[in-house]
């Protein structure tokens, strides 16, 4: 097999010094101690710590999650799928213990483990269509936003039609550990992303008295939708030219040139987090990290 010849793309916006290759771009980002963040988002996902403690404001937390779902009366009326209510279910996962969020042959997924324990909870006639079709006894929920492999959420937000239940108690679903996989590139039409909402701040990663708290910059991105590696391409690309001492508008010069090259690789997705899904209007004092 003849080695891959990676074409740098030709950079003509001026910067201070020289742009990192995409080897470089990689290397630098890889380095970075991403294990103490993964160690700190496992805390968060098992209520050990709030979110708050890295960013200072009060984030969402799963006990007033919990206070605001509520149980309504089945449908007196009507019968049949029409009987079923859309239940919202809120779930949090640690990135590093699963592949993904979509189910995937072999692989241990969020999606797979999730629909296997709604299973639990379907009616008996979609629980005799099931077996009549020889297909295993599980939900078959909608979630608002697929997440990479190693991509943890806080607030992720599932859609499962069901029969009228109290609050659904999910299990734990945190310490599930698989090997990993790849993800096949799915292909479809332009979709337009409008991002609200981009700040950064520098902080300091909680820990234990007896331990000294690592300088992290936290990066904030609120949008209408994300593509696939989005977020992680544009965080990757941002430091390239911070570190390149390139112009303000870098990232707009660079979304104008419409080639795939003129960015860096994606950050890894260990320091990636879903914190929350909002389907009101944008409210800029609901954003972590506020203008100054």
């Amino acid at each position: 097999m003849e080695n891959k010849v990676l074409i740098q793309y030709n950079h003509t916006d001026p910067c201070s010094f020289a742009r990192w290759t995409t080897k470089e771009c990689f290397q630098f980002m890889s380095a970075r101690p991403w294990q103490q963040v993964m160690d700190f988002y496992s805390d968060v996902v098992k209520d050990r710590k709030p979110l708050s403690a890295l960013l200072g404001k009060a984030c969402l937390s799963k006990s007033n999650i919990y206070n605001r779902l509520e149980s309504l009366p089945p449908s007196q009326d009507k019968g049949g799928r029409w009987a079923r209510l859309t239940f919202k279910i809120v779930v949090s996962y640690h990135g590093g213990s699963f592949d993904g969020w979509q189910r995937q042959p072999g692989l241990n997924t969020v999606q797979s483990v999730v629909e296997k324990s709604l299973g639990k909870f379907v009616d008996e006639r979609k629980a005799q269509m099931l077996k009549d079709k020889g297909l295993p006894l599980e939900g078959a929920a909608l979630v608002a936003g697929r997440t990479d492999k190693g991509v943890t959420a806080v607030h992720q937000i599932l859609g499962e039609r069901m029969s009228n239940l109290k609050i659904l108690q999910m299990p734990s679903i945190v310490q599930h550990q698989e090997n990993s996989g790849s993800y096949p590139l799915l292909r479809g039409p332009p979709t337009e992303c409008f991002l609200y909402h981009a700040r950064a701040k520098e902080s300091k990663l909680p820990c234990s008295e007896h331990e000294k708290g690592r300088r992290v910059m936290c990066i904030e991105l609120v949008a209408n939708r994300f593509l696939r590696r989005m977020v992680r391409v544009l965080v990757a690309t941002s430091i390239r030219e911070a570190a390149a001492g390139a112009d303000e508008d870098a990232l707009l010069k660079l979304m104008d040139a419409t080639c795939r090259r003129a960015t860096a690789p994606p950050a890894p997705p260990d320091g990636l987090c879903l914190v929350d899904v909002g389907y009101e209007e944008f409210d800029p004092q609901d954003c972590l990290i506020l203008k100054e």
